[in-house]
């Protein structure tokens, strides 16, 4: 049996087929069968029974365009069912997004503090008048990098504008101001002090910094490590803070009035590991050093140290036979 001679391939026609005449058109669309090559000249496979022909991969000329269902009219713009439901662009009702972008001119300031870190033990001077620092481990105080975190997830949330992080201290406070760069402050303010002074700030001198700061930079939220309002929740409504804080009797819920002063709870969240890129591009973020007299705020303490202890060692228990005894033991300790 010999096999049938080769067909020329067919010109398309210049208006798409009828259902009638060609079964397989829905809605002058082909469906084809396997992949569709790419290249200055595009292969289509047709159903059984349908010719082939070559077809340009441009997919917009007159005689093929109805093969591509209108796929080059909708990409020229033109009218067509299809084309016209693709040009159309969903838009959002959710008021939280206009809320959003009427909040995002709020101004947040964040203070951290460098401190020892957490896992080195601290140990007393020999002369009592502090704790041994040099050579030690310093990091950020664990309850700032709390704030620091609740801060860039408002700023997640498009509810804040900018964070600025603040500290007082030698110039290794930098460092600090860094980390909380990294974690996504947007840019750090020094309030460089001398070491020497740095170890009688108390923390009137220090609110009195962060006052004048707040006042400088017109910031609507101050965060700050652990101190009075315990937040263990914060949330944004409007032109007012929402903040929900444990008491004795379970939780209490707030509502300020901003600008208000925040302070971290360790339940308020947990803070994020900056990572690299983070890191690096902290480096090139700006970190602003003035001094204490330039807000002119006196860092003069009125209080002094007198002695530094080490706590007392905790004594080993005292196991009693009966509760006879054990009563008697606490009399004699003057517990009861």
């Amino acid at each position: 049996m010999r096999p049938a001679p080769a067909r020329p391939f067919p010109q398309f026609p210049a208006t798409p087929p009828s259902q009638s005449s060609c079964p397989f058109f829905s809605g002058f669309r082909l469906p084809p069968q396997g992949p569709l090559p790419t290249g200055p000249r595009l292969l289509v496979t047709l159903p059984p029974g349908l010719p082939i022909g070559p077809l340009s991969g441009r997919g917009g000329g007159r005689r093929s365009g109805w093969l591509t269902g209108g796929a080059g009219r909708r990409r020229r713009g033109g009218q067509g069912g299809r084309g016209e439901r693709s040009g159309k662009q969903k838009v959002s009702s959710d008021p939280a997004g206009r809320r959003g972008r009427k909040m995002a001119e709020l101004r947040a300031l964040v203070a951290v503090k460098r401190v020892i870190d957490f896992a080195v033990k601290i140990r007393v001077k020999p002369d009592k008048t502090g704790v041994v620092t040099d050579g030690v481990k310093h990091s950020m105080n664990p309850f700032c990098e709390i704030a620091v975190e609740e801060a860039v997830r408002l700023k997640e949330k498009k509810l804040v504008k900018e964070i600025i992080a603040v500290s007082c201290g030698p110039a290794q406070c930098q460092e600090t101001i860094r980390t909380a760069l990294a974690m996504g402050a947007d840019r750090g303010i020094h309030v460089e002090v001398p070491a020497a002074e740095a170890n009688h700030l108390g923390p009137l001198q220090v609110a009195r910094v962060l006052a004048k700061l707040a006042e400088k930079e017109k910031v609507d939220l101050v965060l700050l490590g652990k101190q009075g309002t315990f937040a263990s929740q914060v949330t944004l409504e409007g032109d007012k803070i929402k903040v929900e804080r444990e008491i004795d009797g379970g939780l209490e819920t707030l509502r300020l009035k901003l600008p208000a002063v925040v302070t971290a709870d360790l339940r308020l969240n947990e803070p994020r590991y900056a990572t690299l890129p983070n890191i690096m591009k902290a480096k090139k973020k700006k970190i602003e050093v003035i001094k204490a007299g330039d807000l002119g705020v006196d860092l003069t303490s009125k209080l002094s140290v007198i002695s530094v202890e080490d706590p007392p060692q905790r004594t080993a228990g005292v196991k009693v036979e009966t509760t006879e005894d054990l009563v008697a033991k606490l009399k004699e300790i003057g517990r009861i």
